[in-house]
């Protein structure tokens, strides 16, 4: 961190006497995105869904992302994975921890529903997330994060910040995810965003875009197809 000294000039019966005091700016710089771990292209993995259910987010839209992530999940279930589900609004909280049924995992997406919060919390969903791993310490671990705004709240217990201090704080954590081992992949939904802020916590490779809530189901089509290669067909 970055401090600043100011020196106070005391005039004595002597002659003038400099007294440094020192005064901490408290303004941090930015963390700096983490390397994502990339993944081969063979299926068995360990998948944590992370859905933002916040008040930009109209029903007909939420209807539509989770006829997109039941698709997806439909289409990597055939393989050797396992899913956890986590919602977040102002706050975050897991709506499913990792199971292999993908009718488990279907109904816990079913069952969400627009929050009654104000506030975006990228930090407490990825942190919530992270507390659903590791069910098998073997296979190669998938955060898959799903967005259509920017982050305005911070910790469990959703704090209002600065988009600055709420994005620094989603990037310290996503860091944390990534130094473990474990890739993370970010979708950002239509034009109310700032797609950095995704990238930020993700990476350029691991970045993916729907310009409209029923583009979704094509973008997680995509990555699908980019987490599996060639061994699931997508309907």
């Amino acid at each position: 961190a970055s401090s600043l000294t100011i020196l106070s000039l005391v005039v004595m019966a002597g002659g003038p006497l400099f007294v440094p005091t020192a005064y901490a700016t408290n303004n941090p710089p930015a963390p700096t995105p983490g390397t994502n771990p990339t993944l081969a292209q063979s299926c068995g993995l360990d998948i944590a869904l992370v859905i933002d259910v916040s008040q930009s987010i109209s029903n007909t839209e939420l209807g539509q992302m989770k006829t997109a992530v039941n698709g997806f999940v439909s289409a990597i279930a055939p393989t050797p994975s396992m899913f956890s589900v986590t919602k977040f609004a102002r706050t975050a909280t897991v709506a499913q921890t990792f199971t292999a049924n993908a009718a488990d995992v279907t109904t816990a997406v079913n069952a969400l529903t627009i929050s009654g919060q104000s506030g975006t919390n990228f930090d407490d969903g990825l942190a919530k997330a992270w507390s659903t791993f590791d069910p098998r310490p073997t296979k190669s671990n998938v955060v898959l994060f799903v967005s259509d705004g920017n982050p305005n709240r911070i910790g469990a217990s959703g704090t209002t910040a600065t988009e600055t201090a709420a994005e620094n704080a989603a990037i310290t954590q996503a860091n944390i995810i990534k130094t473990a081992g474990t890739r993370v992949i970010t979708l950002g939904i239509g034009n109310n965003l700032d797609a950095n802020n995704l990238k930020k916590i993700s990476s350029n490779d691991a970045y993916y875009t729907a310009a409209t809530f029923g583009d979704v189901g094509t973008a997680l089509a995509q990555v699908a197809l980019d987490l599996c290669g060639g061994t699931v067909t997508i309907t």
